[in-house]
Formats: structure tokens, C-alpha cells, sequence
């Protein structure tokens, strides 16, 4: 089954989303573990919605932490740094 396909993706993935949240911070009190456990338990899609989301998750993971994509954001980094200081020096130049 293809959840982008599923009448209620958007439910769905809301779901997941709040779930996978709440796993991630740690807290989660009893009852809240108990809802989480009925709600991932109660159909397919709930599964299928969460696993993805957990997929997702660890996608992003890895490409925030890859060694190009990391080079890349810094060399970003550096050439708005670059145009910004210009920008400043103009601006100050034009205005003394």
C-alpha cells in the first residue's frame, strides 16, 4: 500500500509526525505510551505512516551530517559572509 495515495495521507502523516515527536523527546508519561501503542496498533496505515516518518528521520540524519553537505553549507556560509561584508563596506563608504 502507497500512503501518498491513502484518502487520509495528510491525517496520517499529522499523526505520525506528532508520535514521532513525542518519542524523540523522551518524556512521555504512561498513559501517553499506552495511546501511542493503541494508535500505532490500530491499523496498517498508522504502521506504515510511522515507519516512514522514523525513514524520513533518519534520511535527514544522515544528509545533515554528510561530509559534501556539510562543505557545501559552510562554503554558502562563507560566500554570504562575503557579499554581507561588501554590502557593509559599500554602504559605509557612501554614507561618510
Amino acid at each position: 500500500m502507497k500512503l501518498k495515495t491513502h484518502s487520509n495521507y495528510k491525517t496520517l502523516r499529522a499523526a505520525a509526525i506528532y508520535w514521532f515527536n513525542e518519542q524523540q523527546a523522551g518524556d512521555m508519561h504512561e498513559q501517553a505510551r499506552c495511546w501511542f501503542t493503541q494508535w500505532l496498533n490500530q491499523t496498517q496505515e498508522n504502521r506504515l505512516a510511522y515507519r516512514q516518518m522514523e525513514c524520513d528521520w533518519a534520511f535527514f540524519n544522515a544528509v545533515a551530517e554528510d561530509a559534501a553537505i556539510l562543505a557545501a553549507r559552510q562554503e554558502d556560509r562563507n560566500t554570504f559572509l562575503a557579499k554581507g561584508v561588501r554590502c557593509i563596506a559599500l554602504l559605509a563608504a557612501t554614507t561618510s
